[in-house]
């Protein structure tokens, strides 16, 4: 008793081709959601670097003075 369909040869193979297809797609997938969290924490990690810098008192930025 064979379980595969000898004169279908090409539908077994088409089936093991799409499962591997299906495996890819859902590894980038899983892929790209921690490629999207690492970018979210960096950009976050900027931000709270820019408002740091922003927030603090600079006394040479308020003596400039600008010559004509």
């Amino acid at each position: 008793m064979n379980k595969y369909n000898k004169s279908d040869p090409g539908g077994f193979v088409c089936k093991w081709v799409m499962i591997f297809v299906l495996a890819l797609m859902v590894a980038f997938v899983f892929t790209g959601c921690n490629t999207v969290k690492g970018l979210a924490q960096d950009v976050y990690a900027v931000s709270e670097g820019i408002q740091n810098e922003m927030s603090k008192e600079d006394s040479s930025s308020s003596s400039l003075s600008y010559r004509n």
